[in-house]
């Protein structure tokens, strides 16, 4: 019978792990207690990019060495401290980390997650059509495997502004993905679950069924949680940063990865 095995239950009761890497830059603060990570962003302006961020793959030179595939349960305890009044983006989930600089001088990649997603209405990040773009919702995304200096050059062309905004739509539409906006209260405390198999992916919210896709991001992908204060328009290119009004946060109490096995 096939079964999940086990491979990281971390409940920030002693601390926080060593498999994990903690990133802060600008306004971006982390505090611990007994069982609650805080991912947090202090009030400030636009600039410098403000983030807080938890993740395991910062500490790798290679994508190659990512440490998760199919199939794969990702169960995670989180709040957030507001409903709509958040800028920037948070979440936590699964990706590639696909932008030049997140890995070693690793090159652009093409683009793959599933993960649970909040954007504030600075953005508009629907690669399908029928929703907002913002807000909370869960994602999976599949990159199309071009070659690394095909995607290299396509992201330095879509900052040139004849031709950015045709690249963007271009490329924006050769990514499948599938997007479910939430009806969650964000600030109560959930537990958030993803099912990632060679089938789809599923997402739970409280062990409730909130949706699924078809689309099977490529692996391997490595775990992320963050809260940062930039926008982006996926159709457009168009992002930035935006100041940060009052304090933000995203709590974690519980970071579940388990993988299928065959007994």
């Amino acid at each position: 019978m096939p079964g999940y095995a086990l491979v990281v239950d971390e409940q920030f009761e002693d601390g926080v792990g060593p498999r994990w890497v903690r990133l802060i830059h600008g306004y971006g603060d982390q505090v611990w207690s007994p069982g609650c990570l805080r991912l947090q962003l202090r009030p400030g302006p636009a600039r410098p990019y403000s983030l807080s961020q938890l993740d395991d793959y910062h500490h790798l030179s290679r994508r190659h060495d990512y440490p998760w595939r199919p199939a794969l349960r990702l169960t995670v305890q989180a709040r957030f401290s507001h409903r709509e009044e958040m800028v920037g983006t948070a979440g936590f989930g699964l990706w590639n980390a696909p932008f030049s600089g997140e890995v070693a001088s690793s090159p652009v990649v093409a683009p793959q997650a599933a993960w649970f997603f909040y954007a504030s209405p600075h953005s508009h990040l629907a690669l399908s059509g029928g929703w907002s773009g913002h807000g909370f919702f869960a994602q999976a995304v599949r990159g199309p495997a071009f070659p690394s200096p095909l995607i290299t050059a396509g992201w330095w062309l879509a900052r040139c502004p004849l031709v950015g905004r045709l690249i963007w739509r271009m490329g924006a539409s050769a990514v499948p993905a599938g997007e479910l906006p939430l009806e969650v209260e964000p600030t109560d405390w959930h537990t958030y679950r993803l099912e990632w198999t060679s089938e789809g992916v599923w997402f739970f919210v409280d062990n409730e069924e909130v949706g699924r896709t078809p689309v099977v991001p490529r692996p391997p992908l490595a775990f992320v949680a963050w809260m940062d204060n930039q926008y982006q328009t996926v159709s457009s290119g168009e992002g930035g940063l935006v100041p940060i009004p009052e304090a933000q946060w995203l709590d974690l109490a519980r970071v579940r990865v388990e993988v299928l096995k065959s007994e």
